[in-house]
């Protein structure tokens, strides 16, 4: 999925209909909204921090970007992900 689909999930909605965006913390909780069927995922810091032992904001980078990885490998809509402060990548 592009960015260009990700957008278009946000414009032309009616007032009042919120674009709910679930936040999965591996790829078995991805697969599972998205068989609820969610049109999009926003992957959280804390979920995925929690789900591998850490505090928020104490992921290591590699750890992070590796469960980021393997959420939008297992699913196709578009995917948003918090990578806390981006790990000082620019």
């Amino acid at each position: 999925m592009t960015a260009q689909t990700f957008r278009a999930l946000h414009h032309g909605r009616a007032l009042g209909d919120p674009l709910v965006l679930p936040g999965p913390w591996d790829a078995a909780s991805a697969l599972a909204f998205v068989e609820a069927g969610y049109p999009a995922l926003a992957i959280p810091s804390a979920g995925v921090a929690a789900s591998l032992g850490y505090e928020d904001g104490a992921t290591p980078s590699d750890e992070m970007f590796a469960a980021v990885a393997r959420i939008v490998r297992a699913v196709s809509v578009p995917v948003s992900a918090d990578v806390e402060g981006g790990y000082g990548l620019t």
